[in-house]
């Protein structure tokens, strides 16, 4: 079993957009199998206690202090959400990411703006699919005599993941089409409905990468701090960068003893 070709992301994503999207053709149930067949190799494992990052622009005060946003608005609803690469609209999704800078710069905001960081507690062992590859220019098509040729199945299986771990990386503006994001939405249900925890996947706009948990609940907010945007500049291919620097007090939830958790 492989792939059936480097471009079979390529196809299914085009039939995904334009032309079956709920009663899937063959070739898009041929995908998916085999999709989920090589996604057991990336399979990974998250113990409770592990850390992520989760921003909203936007903060609080208390008693005149700059805080961060509260705990309620800083977790989304399980139900009601808005849609998402990862989740339909009205299915909750938790979007985090490995390092607190990236999540800041995932809320895209602009000079001057307030950002409240969360620091949230995975509170169970989770199963996840690691979709990230290798940052690498993608190879053109194998010719021979003038005419394209399939590379190996391991070289197609290559391609094809890169072209996953891509379009869960795409950044997409909310003016985007309806739909752009159907085709990662039905990657994630994929495995979610076959055991997995949430889906890993590549930022553009910073270190690490991001983690999209299929239970809400599955991790636990830890403390939340205000910062603010100092400096947002292109980087070349890379998009926009940006300069944070604390701007108010953290807070902490409280721990089963009434006393702030450490």
């Amino acid at each position: 079993m492989s792939f059936a070709s480097i471009y079979s992301f390529y196809r299914f994503d085009r039939s995904i957009k334009g032309v079956a999207r709920f009663i899937q053709t063959r070739e898009t149930k041929a995908f998916l199998r085999e999709v989920l067949r090589t996604a057991r190799r990336r399979t990974q494992e998250i113990p409770a206690g592990a850390n992520f990052y989760r921003a909203r622009i936007g903060y609080d005060e208390d008693e005149g202090q700059l805080v961060g946003l509260p705990a309620a608005s800083m977790k989304p609803p399980a139900d009601g959400a808005r849609e998402g690469r990862a989740n339909p609209k009205g299915i909750g999704c938790l979007y985090m990411a490995t390092k607190r800078q990236t999540a800041m710069a995932e809320v895209r905001p602009w000079d001057g703006s307030m950002v409240s960081v969360a620091t949230f507690k995975t509170v169970r062992l989770l199963r996840i699919a690691n979709l990230t590859t290798p940052r690498r220019r993608k190879r053109g098509p194998r010719m021979a005599g003038g005419y394209f040729r399939e590379p190996s199945p391991k070289e197609r299986e290559r391609h094809v993941w890169e072209d996953i771990d891509r379009a869960f990386a795409r950044p997409f503006a909310r003016s985007d089409r309806s739909g752009d994001y159907a085709p990662t939405q039905i990657i994630a249900e994929l495995f979610k409905a076959n055991g997995f925890d949430g889906v890993a996947y590549r930022s553009r706009l910073g270190p690490g990468h991001n983690i999209a948990l299929f239970d809400v609940n599955a991790a636990e907010l830890y403390s939340c701090r205000p910062f603010e945007v100092t400096t947002s500049f292109h980087a070349g291919v890379e998009g926009l960068c940006f300069r944070f620097k604390q701007a108010g007090n953290a807070y902490w939830m409280a721990s089963d003893n009434g006393k702030p958790a450490k």
